[in-house]
């Protein structure tokens, strides 16, 4: 080696003497003019050629083998004859194959560097350092590493030994953690050779931590099965944060493992939860559902990218989960696991992914984890590894059978602590982003909340069980938010907080009518109350039952009309509507000849025939009892014109509402829902 590396030194120093010789010469009295000048051009540097290895350093028994591949600058040089050596055969044997690389055989403990080196260009050559070590048999332990951060923390530290060992798995368990470390972190702690990381080890059960690791000596202390990879959360959804670091950290772990037959696996993350404060949850415009797509296409890609042998989908398995009636609670901080059934979940995974067994017959539990979250979370893991790349709706857990059935309607929690569905869980005092809302049945109502004015902060204080009718869990009771108006309180006053409720476009406006026609039992239902409620009123009799509440019920209604009318004319865009309700358009009326015409008066007719068919079976009831005080012209003439003025208002409350919501004035009854 050291006679190349003189030859080398001696031929450019040759070549540089022979140069700077020609410069001096140009440059001074070989010319007989010294005005002119001669350029000398040097010849273009030559275009960098190069041989690497797939593997630099590696260990492995005696009696295994391994395949070396190389890799080229460019086609030419994959051309030139190359050949394979090992610096002690007795130590490893190479053959080459058919395809380039070479096939390693180790036969005794000791070292030996494997080289392949071009014939023609001495120089042009790499090298793999190759210990082999004596042949251990197989013990039986499943040992899997993990490199990564908080999240694998959350996914193997936990609850994965124990899993294994109650199915009679004996297992070595290591981590190696950094908070928010993402691949290109570890690429430059593996090539630094950095002692960055705490070692997270569980063996027999028993969790050790040991500061100050570099990643070559975890990787060097087991004969890892398994090995993970993973990106840092925020930017497990963006694919091209993987393309460069992913395979270089995967090709130094490669290089180091001490299992020839390691599988490398990835490790899909988990979006964030919907309330999120996040600052990456940007990147996916703060959409759960956004960000777990983008995190399954860039897993898929990945594994692909450097062969992985599967991914653990941890990532599906929870929001699987959100599906059931635990709702979007997997988070305990909008990102970290929830420390029990959250974590119980992503360890539920590993155990199906890596070992193959269905999840749902697994005989561990955790103390912490109810009967029922645990079934949710083996469902959510077992069928995650059954189709990794989609959500599964666990429909037989949308109900959460601890709190019974409850009441129809649009539940809502506003505390830091995540309650269970059918719960919309608020987390944040200053949520400013809307908030979809679903209801009891986990539909979604097409409602969004959002805080125009935020809450002061998070009372942790409430009762951990109520003795209301309404089936409340306590995370729902036993915090809750505040804000004040009067004298400060720690430090701030935050003024009466503002909440905003919107979402239902003109279509949804008019499928709540629909949907009130196409459901048989609560028409049914309405038409029952009504007609009790009827009955009741009746069976007091005609002055002390009918007359009186209808004195009341036409008082109450005409004052909610005139409020409405108010409300409705002033709404934004409602002088539009004013026109087309108020300004006769008499050019239309005739639009379509006498027929047209026709149509208009007979629309009228049947408009007004309704109403004095009301009016008709009203007077026929009270007719018996008026007094002979009262004039039947006048009260005519009184019950025309109250009728008239109700159908005015009810006119200035529905078109101007029309036009201010974008809806078509022209869908009859169901206007009665703008």
């Amino acid at each position: 080696m050291k006679n190349k590396f003189l030859k080398i030194f001696v031929c450019r120093s040759m070549i540089a003497a022979a140069v700077l010789c020609t410069m001096c010469c140009f440059g001074s009295s070989c010319g007989s003019d010294a005005a002119d000048e001669i350029v000398v051009k040097m010849p273009d540097a030559p275009a960098p050629v190069w041989v690497k290895l797939d593997k630099t350093l590696h260990r492995m028994p005696v009696g295994s083998t391994v395949a070396i591949v190389p890799a080229f600058s460019s086609e030419e040089v994959s051309a030139l004859p190359f050949g394979w050596s090992s610096s002690d055969p007795s130590v490893a044997t190479v053959v080459p194959a058919s395809d380039g690389s070479a096939v390693v055989t180790a036969l005794s403990v000791g070292t030996t560097i494997v080289e392949i080196a071009c014939a023609d260009r001495p120089m042009l050559a790499a090298q793999c350092v190759l210990t082999v070590r004596p042949e251990t048999p197989d013990d039986g332990v499943v040992r899997i590493l993990a490199i990564g951060n908080s999240f694998s923390e959350d996914a193997v530290e936990q609850y994965l030994w124990n899993l294994a060992d109650a199915e009679g798995i004996e297992t070595v368990i290591g981590n190696m953690y950094i908070p928010g470390c993402s691949l290109e972190t570890h690429v430059e702690n593996a090539t630094g050779d950095k002692a960055a990381y705490s070692y997270r080890k569980v063996v027999g059960g028993t969790r050790t931590v040991t500061a100050n690791v570099r990643l070559s000596a975890a990787i060097a202390d087991e004969e890892w099965d398994y090995i993970s990879l993973q990106q840092v959360s925020g930017y497990s959804g963006v694919y091209s944060s993987f393309e460069q670091a992913l395979p270089a950290l995967a090709e130094y772990v490669r290089a180091r493992a001490t299992d020839p037959k390691m599988k490398l696996i990835l490790h899909q993350t988990w979006a964030y939860a919907a309330t999120s404060g996040h600052n990456d949850f940007a990147k996916y415009d703060r959409n759960q559902t956004t960000m777990y797509r983008a995190i399954v296409d860039a897993y898929e890609r990945a594994a692909v990218l450097v062969g992985a042998d599967r991914v653990v989908p941890s990532g599906t398995a929870v929001q699987n989960g959100r599906t059931s009636y635990l709702g979007d609670t997997f988070c305990r901080d909008g990102y970290h696991l929830e420390k029990n059934f959250g974590r119980y979940t992503a360890a539920c995974t590993w155990f199906e992914t890596i070992f193959g067994r269905d999840a749902t017959g697994c005989a561990y539990k955790p103390e912490s984890v109810s009967l029922h979250e645990a079934e949710v979370a083996r469902a959510a893991a077992h069928r995650a590894v059954l189709t990794p790349g989609a959500v599964t709706e666990l429909t037989e857990y949308a109900q959460d059978p601890e709190l019974g059935e409850m009441p129809y309607g649009v539940y809502v929690d506003f505390g830091s602590a995540l309650s269970p569905a059918p719960w919309n869980n608020l987390a944040s005092v200053d949520f400013t982003d809307a908030v979809d809302l679903k209801d009891s049945k986990g539909a979604a109502t097409g409602m969004r909340m959002r805080a125009t004015k935020p809450f002061g902060g998070v009372n942790t204080n409430g009762p951990a069980a109520t003795a209301t009718s309404l089936p409340m869990p306590a995370t729902a009771s036993s915090d809750s938010f505040w804000g004040n108006t009067g004298a400060a309180f720690q430090g701030k006053v935050t003024g009466p907080t503002e909440l905003t409720f919107d979402g239902l476009d003109p279509e949804g406006v008019g499928g709540v009518f629909g949907t009130m026609l196409a459901n048989p039992s609560e028409m049914v239902g309405w038409m029952l109350a009504v007609i009790v409620i009827g009955f009741f009123v009746c069976s007091f009799g005609l002055p002390k039952g009918v007359e009186r509440i209808t004195k009341i019920m036409m008082i109450c209604l005409l004052g909610v009309m005139g409020l409405l009318v108010v409300r409705s004319v002033t709404l934004p865009g409602a002088a539009e509507g004013l026109a087309f309700y108020l300004v006769p358009d008499f050019g239309r009326m005739f639009a379509g000849g006498i027929g047209g015409f026709g149509e208009a008066v007979y629309a009228a007719m049947g408009q007004a025939f309704f109403t004095l068919s009301l009016g008709i079976s009203a007077m026929e009831v009270f007719g018996s009892r008026i007094g002979k005080q009262n004039s039947l012209t006048g009260e005519a003439l009184r019950i025309c014109g109250l009728d008239t003025l109700v159908a005015i208002l009810a006119g200035l409350i529905i078109f101007p509402a029309c036009f201010a919501f974008a809806v078509a004035p022209d869908q009859g009854p169901s206007l009665v829902f703008v």
